[in-house]
């Protein structure tokens, strides 16, 4: 049946408000093989706040991504794709066990009583994730997203005469791409996703995603601060946020002094994320560990900063981890694999 799969030789594309990834895997009986991978940016107000504002003008910087792409080139029409996070709802939601005839109403009201928006304009997925025998509840993961998004996304690949055969949620591709394939995560854990318009916060616990948001947090607005108070150019600027971060010596700690006011708020929407969870989630826990994803994972010392101030242990992801690569993409991706963890995502479903 895997021979017949017509979707099999299809790519992972992750659009962002700044830029547009590729990452395009081959799966084996044993591994999954990067062969094709690329990213280019858009230029600024293209994409705002999740919608498409040029269709235009995202076309060509996609048109461009996919004949430039590094690797195997793409001879497939097949993409799968994300709908922005912020545009988008998911949550673990529980229903009392019923009639598999009935199930699917079932969800329906349960979730309108969660989402903000009214049925009708929304595309509704979900998926059960187990039933709990001592209630009889089943507990359901539900995922939604305006209608009016999905369609101008699904327009957009029209135009380019590609065949999505999925959206997603951006949540779900970076837990796949994340986290170890087919081992039970027993920890509760947040994944700290951080993008460079915004950052999503994904709480991933008993094996599933349970809620995730978005915060306008970015690794761009670092970059940006440290290029206004130094007076010096954002290129310049990013260098020094990656090379030397929160170092507590170099300069006498003078960049570090810049960085850490800004991440303070971060730390305040973590902690308000983790009160949430544990004062509206049936037997939610505190976290036990946070996966830093994302081009802004790459900050130096950011893993210790965010540890020492949570209490908690606190690490960078390797999207990596459940792929192979050769060589000559592996020195593509030698400093920068965090940021295609979306895109490698898209390509393992």
């Amino acid at each position: 049946m895997f021979e017949l799969n017509p979707f099999k030789n299809s790519f992972g594309l992750d659009i962002s408000e700044n830029i547009v990834r590729l990452a395009k895997i081959v799966k084996t009986r044993k591994n999954n093989h990067l062969i094709s991978l690329n990213e280019e940016k858009i230029k600024e107000g293209v994409i705002f706040e999740g919608e498409i504002k040029n269709e235009v003008k995202l076309k060509e910087s996609i048109q461009k991504l996919i004949n430039t792409v590094n690797g195997k080139k793409i001879r497939t029409r097949y993409v799968k794709s994300v709908i922005p996070e912020r545009k988008t709802f998911i949550k673990m939601i529980q229903i009392p066990k019923t009639k598999k005839t009935d199930l699917s109403e079932a969800v329906k009201w349960e979730a309108a009583q969660h989402i903000p928006l009214s049925l009708d304009e929304i595309y509704l997925d979900w998926q059960i994730i187990n039933v709990q025998s001592a209630t009889q509840k089943i507990n359901v993961l539900v995922a939604a997203a305006p209608k009016i998004i999905v369609n101008s996304y699904c327009s957009l690949f029209e135009s380019l005469n590609l065949i999505p055969i999925s959206l997603e949620i951006e949540s779900l591709s970076t837990i796949r791409s994340i986290l170890p394939k087919e081992k039970d995560v027993k920890d509760s854990l947040l994944v700290i996703d951080i993008g460079g318009v915004h950052t999503n916060l994904i709480i991933y616990d008993k094996n599933t995603i349970q809620f995730s948001s978005s915060i306008s947090f970015s690794g761009n607005s670092i970059t940006k601060i440290i290029a206004k108070k130094l007076k010096i150019k954002e290129s310049d600027a990013e260098k020094l946020k990656l090379i030397y971060g929160l170092e507590k010596k170099k300069g006498k700690g003078k960049l570090k002094s810049i960085i850490e006011p800004e991440l303070k708020d971060l730390v305040d929407k973590i902690k308000q994320t983790q009160n949430f969870y544990i004062n509206h989630f049936s037997g939610a826990e505190k976290f036990k560990k946070i996966i830093i994803s994302g081009g802004g994972s790459q900050m130096k010392h950011l893993p210790q900063f965010l540890s020492e101030k949570l209490n908690v242990s606190a690490s960078v992801a390797n999207p990596l981890s459940n792929i192979k690569i050769n060589k000559k993409l592996e020195q593509i991706l030698k400093n920068n694999a965090p940021s295609f963890t979306t895109a490698i995502g898209l390509a393992l479903k």
